[in-house]
């Protein structure tokens, strides 16, 4: 699998002379908040060292990005994660179009 950030998506989500590491899940909205919802989404995390849960490296422009193999399952073979200029949001895309219109960023 291989995930390509825009220059727009790094310069949103990474601080300037750091080295962070990215780890990208995938998590169920009712894990997260007081939602009824069984929707999913995708989250990042950011972090100096790879999350303990997060062991499976994926293919990237950025140089550490890791998952699990559960958030694999959502995942396509060909990903891209850009900052939509109108709405200021993280969107993750895949051949099969808009695999989540709002990626969130925890730090």
């Amino acid at each position: 699998m291989y995930l390509e950030i825009k220059e727009s998506g790094q310069n949103s989500i990474l601080e300037s002379g750091k080295n962070q590491v990215i780890n990208l899940f995938y998590t169920y909205e009712s894990l997260n908040s007081c939602s009824c919802s069984d929707a999913g989404l995708f989250m990042i995390e950011l972090s100096e060292q790879p999350i303990a849960d997060y062991t499976i490296q994926l293919d990237s422009n950025h140089p550490e990005v890791y998952t699990n193999k559960f958030s694999l399952t959502f995942m396509e073979e060909e990903m891209q994660l850009i900052r939509d200029k109108k709405t200021n949001r993280l969107i993750l895309t895949g051949n099969s179009g808009v695999l989540s219109p709002n990626v969130s960023v925890r730090v």
